[in-house]
């Protein structure tokens, strides 16, 4: 009986450590200070920009995103890189977008790092953008201390994202850098915290994944984030379709973005940390390659908590899904035939796993509902997405969640986070939650599925010269 119980307490403990491992390998690293090393990354100087530029809401045309905008191209121009304004009107949407370019040693071929500047109506986009726009910014100063690199790099600062993407329909459209891009590197944020994910690709950048397997630090991502939906960011929806090959890196959790809370208070510095880390180990790397990128197949790639990105061919799917049956079916016999599995174990041992899944949404709704309820002074309505947002998706998966009339589209603290993303992982092979929402979505609210925002006459209208 002892030897019994002894073995239960190592399993048990075994199993808490390992949870505790995955929690802590999914978690993004400490943030650098200001004093860092200048060509080292350091969240301690980027969430000051993220500070400056997010007071208030950045819709294109407010007082925000012009303040925001000069602010961006003086900290730009004191780089000494070449610095501009795009301004521009398409399909009656006003467009502002802010470039930069520092030139390589040969000139030509250049890499895009872009990420929106502008924020939805009713949050002053502290995340969602303002920190993608830290990261690059930051970025940019961190290459400008270090050597030379060997191909171009192009900073953009896209205005209107939020808005069906006009910023980058613009810039593919009318600016004359556009055709020397050969590779994007785009930043967004579905959520206000948790690690950088390597959320996209494309489905020829086979040579990509495996050049950024042994560059990124402390990587984490999935191909399965692709196969059952894209995050909605300019790269997915704009420079993609163009022809143009790259990555998107977003953030997953903590879904309270396009809300009040999306604010400089509620920044991660370590998300910013590792998103930044990300973005310029990726120029790095990059910018010393040739941009003559060979398109090739993606493969079925994921992270190893964070240590390594494990790939292979999609060739070997189905081998491995027949060799995982027949292991599986082995075992079954095996444990019957030595009565060391029963039916009525199996189902005993299922039943807190099934149970876990309902009680996890349960318990996170509850909690959703109360820290919401808690930290907005009055009722919040979550913006609705211009109807391009929604239309555009490439799959019924809209960011990794199934979108049905009657579902919850609001943002929620609980929908991800270190607690729930091995559950995540275990459940759906990928570490990426909805845009906005979770599925806590669907017991504390629903509404049915419409554009989000005003119509679009009264949209164009706004955004006229």
């Amino acid at each position: 009986m002892a030897c019994i119980l002894g073995k239960k307490i190592a399993v048990a403990v075994a199993f808490v450590a390992a949870i505790g491992l995955a929690i802590t390998r999914t978690l993004p690293p400490a943030a650098l200070p200001a004093d860092a090393p200048a060509d080292e990354f350091s969240a301690g100087r980027a969430v000051e920009t993220v500070r400056a530029i997010s007071g208030a809401p950045r819709t294109m045309g407010s007082p925000a995103y012009e303040g925001a905008r000069d602010y961006l191209v003086a900290r730009l121009s004191a780089l000494g890189l070449a610095t501009e304004v795009q301004r521009t009107t398409l399909n009656g949407v006003k467009v502002e977008n802010i470039l930069a370019r520092m030139d390589g040693t040969v000139p030509g071929d250049a890499i895009l790092l872009s990420a929106h500047l502008d924020s939805v109506e009713t949050s002053p986009g502290a995340t969602d953008d303002g920190s993608g726009v830290a990261v690059i910014l930051e970025t940019a100063r961190a290459l400008r201390a270090g050597a030379p690199l060997h191909n171009s790099i192009v900073i953009l600062f896209t205005g209107p994202e939020e808005d069906c993407c006009y910023g980058a329909k613009a810039f593919i459209a009318l600016h004359p850098w556009a055709k020397d891009i050969r590779l994007v590197i785009n930043v967004d944020a579905g959520g206000l915290g948790g690690p950088s994910i390597l959320a996209a690709s494309g489905p020829d950048a086979g040579w990509l994944v495996r050049e950024t397997a042994g560059a990124l630090p402390d990587p984490i991502g999935s191909s399965a984030i692709e196969s059952l939906g894209n995050p909605a960011t300019d790269y997915t929806l704009e420079f993609r379709k163009a022809g143009l090959i790259g990555f998107d890196f977003n953030l997953a959790w903590d879904k309270r973005i396009h809300s009040p809370l999306d604010n400089i208070e509620n920044l991660n510095p370590a998300s910013l940390q590792h998103q930044g880390e990300h973005v310029l180990a990726m120029a790095r790397r990059f910018g010393n390659l040739t941009l003559e990128i060979p398109r090739e197949p993606r493969p079925v790639y994921f992270d190893l908590l964070g240590a390594a990105i494990v790939e292979y061919p999609v060739s070997w799917t189905i081998p491995l899904l027949v060799a995982s049956a027949l292991a599986l079916a082995g075992t079954l016999v095996l444990g019957f035939r030595r009565n060391y599995l029963t039916a009525r174990g199996i189902a005993i041992g299922a039943a807190p796993l099934l149970l876990s899944a309902f009680t996890v949404v349960l318990v996170f709704g509850i909690l959703e509902w109360i820290v919401l309820r808690s930290h907005l002074r009055r009722p919040f309505r979550p913006p609705r997405l211009p109807e391009c947002r929604l239309s555009e998706s490439p799959s019924p998966f809209r960011n990794g969640f199934p979108i049905y009339p009657g579902i919850l589209r609001s943002p929620s603290p609980f929908a991800g986070g270190p607690l729930f993303s091995p559950l995540r992982r275990l459940l759906s092979g990928m570490a990426y939650f909805p845009k906005r929402g979770g599925w806590a979505g669907l017991i504390s609210r629903s509404e049915p599925m419409r554009c989000w925002g005003p119509p679009r006459s009264e949209r164009e209208q706004r955004f006229r010269d």
